[in-house]
């Protein structure tokens, strides 16, 4: 299969996210230059040479992501540091409509009328969750959520429970699957890059 050319998809003033090691906090900045596998950014804090890198952009036709490693790491007197990034895999389009589901523990909470209560989220993707709770709620009830993505910040999202049931688990026994019926663009973004991340992550482990 041939490969996409960084040059198709990307220009000179392309905005970026840049995500390092896999699981830090996600950069947005612009592509200065774009030359073959090389990619120059400007980020406001310094990177090692030889650290691993996950980048996002819109470009022609979709929302694309591809893997890089730093190969040079520079300062620049407006206290900035410019990144030479080079190409090690990818670009992959990243399909929106139909999302991946991770398996994961993250914390959660939940604003159901006039109760506010924590949750666990068992599992996530960009269309809802499943979350454990102590609490009991119907099938149907709409409510809305707080999702901590750790290092990726939190996200807040409305949304119905589609199916509810309970488990042998003593404390979170409740379970319920979420779809999400109102959510920022932005912040289903932001949970697309986390589950790329965890799933970047888990892959250079060998889980």
């Amino acid at each position: 299969m041939v490969q996409i050319k960084l040059a198709q998809l990307l220009n000179p003033d392309s905005r970026l996210e840049v995500v390092f090691n896999w699981n830090s906090k996600p950069h947005t900045c612009h592509a200065l230059r774009v030359s073959g596998d090389l990619v120059v950014i400007s980020v406001p804090e310094p990177v090692d040479t030889g650290a691993e890198a996950c980048v996002f952009f819109t470009g022609s036709g979709g929302y694309y992501s591809f893997r890089a490693c730093t190969v040079r790491s520079e300062s620049l007197p407006s206290g900035s540091y410019r990144v030479v990034l080079r190409r090690t895999g990818g670009p992959d389009r990243i399909q929106r409509r139909r999302y991946y589901r991770l398996k994961i523990l993250l914390d959660a909470v939940v604003q159901a009328g006039g109760s506010i209560f924590p949750v666990r989220i068992k599992d996530i993707s960009g269309g809802g969750v499943l979350t454990a709770s102590k609490t009991p709620l119907p099938e149907g009830r709409e409510l809305k959520l707080c999702i901590d993505l750790r290092s990726f910040g939190s996200v807040w999202a409305h949304a119905r429970i589609t199916r509810a049931g309970e488990t042998e688990e003593q404390t979170y026994r409740y379970e319920y699957g979420l779809v999400f019926t109102g959510i920022d663009e932005k912040d289903r973004e932001k949970i697309i890059k986390f589950i790329f991340s965890e799933q970047r992550r888990l892959l250079e482990k060998g889980v």
